[in-house]
């Protein structure tokens, strides 16, 4: 099985995608906003995970979009050696706004499709939804390094 049409097909579609909103957002800050609101209230290190950053490379982001003003970093009520972010008023603006450009460009990218192309698509992505949970979770290699012992001469 070729698992890597999965990356292709979504490349395709992000790819011709350019949102209007004046602002200046690297595609990692856009893909954590847009986590941050599918995902909420999660550890940071589960948001770091998900961009595939390092902590020190993390944090980075989160401070800059802190300084655009589209997030927040709090702690977490439960339990308060956990951290979070969340997204400020500004920054839940924003995501709407860009997910309804997103929706929109999808519509008019998908309208090559026919009715059935559309049907069998949503089947396959329901399947693939359905099967995932099934899968093994490893961690990303970037957070679950083994480090080899140091030889002695």
């Amino acid at each position: 099985m070729d698992f890597s049409l999965f990356r292709q097909f979504d490349e395709v579609i992000k790819r011709g995608f350019e949102p209007s909103v004046e602002v200046d957002l690297r595609p990692r800050e856009v893909h954590l906003l847009t986590l941050l609101d599918r995902e909420p209230n999660k550890p940071l290190r589960f948001y770091a995970r998900h961009v595939h950053l390092e902590r020190g490379s993390f944090t980075y982001l989160i401070e800059n979009l802190e300084m655009k003003g589209f997030v927040k970093r709090q702690t977490d009520e439960l339990d308060r050696r956990h951290k979070t972010a969340i997204l400020t008023a500004e920054g839940q603006q924003l995501v709407a706004k860009l997910s309804q450009e997103f929706n929109d460009y999808q519509d008019k990218l998908f309208q090559v499709f026919s009715e059935q192309d559309l049907a069998d698509l949503d089947q396959a992505l329901t399947t693939v939804k359905r099967l995932l949970p099934k899968l093994p979770r490893p961690q990303h290699p970037i957070h679950h390094r083994h480090h080899k012992p140091h030889e002695r001469d």
